[in-house]
Parts: C-alpha cells; sequence; structure tokens
C-alpha cells in the first residue's frame, strides 16, 4: 500500500488543467485495484481511495483539434 501511495503521488498532485482523460482513467484503475483484495480495508487504502475520487475534474480537457 505504502508504495501505490508513493507512486501516485505525483498524479494526484497534478493541477487540474493537466488531468487530461488518460491520467484520470489510470488514476481510476489503481482506486479499484484499493477496492478489491485484502487490502480494501486499510486505513490507508481507504484514504487513497476517497482522494482519487476528489481527483477526477468537473470536465476533462478536450484533446486540440
Amino acid at each position: 500500500m505504502d508504495g501505490a501511495a508513493d507512486a501516485i503521488r505525483p498524479v494526484l498532485d497534478l493541477s487540474v488543467s493537466l488531468r487530461n482523460n488518460g491520467i484520470v482513467v489510470s488514476a481510476a484503475r489503481v482506486r479499484h485495484a484499493v477496492t478489491v483484495g485484502p487490502v480494501r480495508d486499510a486505513i490507508l487504502a481507504r484514504d487513497l481511495r476517497e482522494e482519487i475520487a476528489l481527483f477526477e475534474p468537473a470536465r476533462r480537457p478536450a484533446l486540440p483539434r
């Protein structure tokens, strides 16, 4: 759990303007990974899930045309 939290920290620290669809989807995958298995009940897993849930911006920037 500590390794996962350390690995995703730079992503969670990104400004909203840099949170494109690919980054948000990848963060959602991490969130799912910490909701299953034996880690799901860990306090760090719960905190990480909550933080990732707040990570997704209301609107994702579209790719430039």
